[in-house]
């Protein structure tokens, strides 16, 4: 571009040079010249604005600097593309016969604010199950290294241990994404609906930067995994509307159950667990609750005998709960946190609702800073935001918040011998694929 060309711009202000040379990256110049007849380029004090992949390539002030001086007589540049990629991944996912399939993906190029993953663990959650005869890769429960990132990253870098769960992406232009409510964007990208090439259950896996979290150095990698959508599944309620003086029960023991148990109790609470029968009261003691009651066959739980009333329940198990069972139990407007999904109907008492100010609130998936939640007070439903989710993986490191977790293999056969296991109610708790136990570790 000649000093003229440059001329022209100056209905842009002073900073139009500037902006040609940092707003166009895929420009690189090739001659500017001094006005003593030197390449510019050549100097080293600029040598080190002008490298491979620098960004932007020349500093602004101090382009504008040299230009308005006219010691910058005359630009050329040559059109400059990065080198495109092809990336291919091993990946596991759902078939016809609900059986988990090996496959693969390829991605040509990456986009400027997307990262590569090398996929080291991935939490199995039950949300997967219902994904189990799609075409699409499963597992949205992810830990892995960053292995590359886009020019446009700025949260990760190469090296980072980074964690991502159910949400993907965000327009981050509609209302709801300008408002902070990018959960409920309409044209967000989540687990089972798009990027179906993409999952957890992968060697690679490339995403938004935007999604990601990165992992504390006090958690390991296999505690991790279940968290990015289990434990801030149960994080959510907690640090949002329980108090640490609070009584809360608890629903259930299972993945999410023993979660809520240990975040509950690490927060102060007093934890009071439900469960069909008394096979698992010892565990349940150990993880922090200070009481536990078998339901199995009691029709009014009335005759439980709970020390005091409960402020929050929490449920955690994917049966269907008759909410009127719980009525006895629950203080002057207590809230109820369904948190998994079963099939059928939520039942809950119409006229004790009322007259005790009950709430029903239930959690929907985790956004890139907040979760969300849809709150039913008095009939009329309403949205919350809440904490940022990367809290619950701070809290969760610094108060050792470890899910009790079984490891498999990333691969068929362990894949698939973990989703038996969450099939059949015989998980302890959390189930969690790692390439250290594949034989071909990290999968590349």
């Amino acid at each position: 571009m000649s000093r003229g060309g440059m001329d022209r711009l100056r209905g842009f202000g002073d900073a139009s040079p500037a902006f040609l040379i940092a707003g166009h990256p895929h420009l690189y110049p090739n001659t500017m010249r001094h006005r003593d007849g030197e390449n510019i380029l050549q100097f080293p004090f600029l040598e080190q604005h002008f490298q491979f992949l620098s960004m932007p390539i020349l500093h602004p002030c101090l382009f504008i600097e040299q230009y308005k001086s006219g010691r910058i007589i005359n630009v050329s540049f040559t059109p400059f593309h990065y080198p495109k990629m092809v990336y291919q991944g091993t990946t596991f996912k759902g078939s016809v016969s609900g059986r988990v399939v090996k496959s693969s993906f390829t991605k040509d190029g990456l986009k400027p604010d997307e990262v590569v993953i090398k996929v080291t663990h991935s939490g199995l959650c039950g949300t997967d199950l219902h994904f189990l005869k799609e075409d699409m890769v499963l597992g949205h429960e992810g830990i892995g290294e960053v292995v590359e990132v886009g020019p446009a990253c700025t949260k990760v870098k190469v090296g980072d241990r980074v964690g991502w769960g159910y949400p993907h992406s965000s327009c981050a232009q509609c209302d709801q994404c300008l408002s902070g409510n990018d959960q409920w964007c309409r044209y967000a990208k989540i687990f089972g609906e798009a990027d179906l090439d993409q999952g957890s259950f992968s060697n690679l896996a490339i995403w938004k930067e935007q999604w990601l979290f990165v992992i504390p150095s006090g958690l390991k990698s296999e505690h991790a995994a279940p968290l990015m959508c289990g434990g801030a599944t149960v994080f959510q309620p907690l640090i949002e509307h329980v108090k640490p003086i609070d009584r809360v029960g608890i629903v259930g023991i299972g993945g999410l159950g023993h979660l809520a148990i240990i975040f509950a109790a690490k927060m102060g609470c007093d934890v009071v667990v439900f469960s069909s029968t008394e096979t698992k009261r010892e565990e349940a003691m150990q993880l922090g609750a200070s009481e536990f009651y078998a339901t199995k066959g009691v029709t009014d739980y009335s005759d439980l005998g709970l020390k005091k009333l409960l402020n929050h329940l929490l449920i955690t198990t994917s049966v269907s709960s008759e909410l009127g069972l719980y009525r006895p139990l629950l203080d002057i407007q207590a809230k109820i946190f369904p948190l998994t999904v079963a099939d059928g109907d939520l039942v809950a008492p119409y006229a004790p609702t009322i007259f005790y100010g009950f709430q029903i609130i239930g959690s929907k998936l985790a956004s890139r800073y907040y979760q969300w939640v849809i709150r039913i007070s008095f009939g009329v439903p309403y949205i919350l935001s809440i904490f940022q989710s990367t809290k619950m993986l701070e809290f969760a490191a610094r108060n050792k918040v470890y899910p009790i977790i079984e490891l498999f293999a990333m691969n068929e056969e362990g894949a698939n011998a973990a989703v038996k296991k969450l099939q059949e109610g015989t998980m302890r708790y959390r189930g969690v694929l790692t390439w250290d136990l594949s034989g071909n570790q990290s999968g590349l």
